[in-house]
């Protein structure tokens, strides 16, 4: 009994020093992936496998990709997503318009919505379209955010389809 009294106790004595090194790795690792010119205004810190991302960033697409790459780092258990997008402020109604010359096509019925500088993409379009649309959009200054309901067509040559549950049309999901 005595045995398994002492085993128990080195265990949880063990615990708290094994978390801060998985700490310590997780804030190695992750320091090594955001490093790079996109990602020097941003800072992180570690506590419990959870990162904290903060600091600020121009497109909405380095946003991502900053997220993207944390994920990828091994023993983390969650990301605290704090990262702002700076750059200029660019009216909603502007926002929208420069969208729309973008992206326009007679070939793809789709619409874009911008709220607070989230953008919703909707309607219609293959998947190569699709692809392109959400590239561009996640590089278009002023963006903050991305609500994508748009569907893959059925029939298209691409093949299968992507749909989202789409919020009423006249709101905006800013998740």
């Amino acid at each position: 009994m005595q045995r398994v009294f002492h085993f128990v106790l080195a265990a949880a004595l063990a615990a708290p020093a094994l978390v801060a090194q998985n700490d310590s790795t997780i804030q190695a690792a992750v320091e090594k992936a955001l490093k790079g010119h996109p990602f020097q205004n941003l800072q992180f810190s570690v506590q419990d496998r959870v990162v904290a991302l903060s600091g600020s960033v121009d497109l909405y697409v380095v946003k991502i990709d900053a997220e993207q790459r944390v994920s990828r780092v091994q023993g983390i258990e969650a990301i605290r997503d704090q990262i702002q997008i700076a750059g200029p402020e660019i009216s909603d109604p502007q926002l929208q318009t420069e969208l729309e010359k973008s992206l326009q096509t007679a070939d793809h019925p789709v619409y874009i919505k911008v709220h607070n500088g989230v953008v919703m993409l909707g309607g219609y379009a293959d998947r190569r379209f699709h692809a392109a649309a959400v590239a561009t959009i996640m590089q278009t200054r002023g963006v903050k955010g991305l609500h994508d309901v748009l569907e893959t067509d059925k029939a298209s040559p691409f093949g299968g389809s992507w749909s989202s549950a789409a919020p009423p049309i006249g709101g905006l999901s800013t998740r």
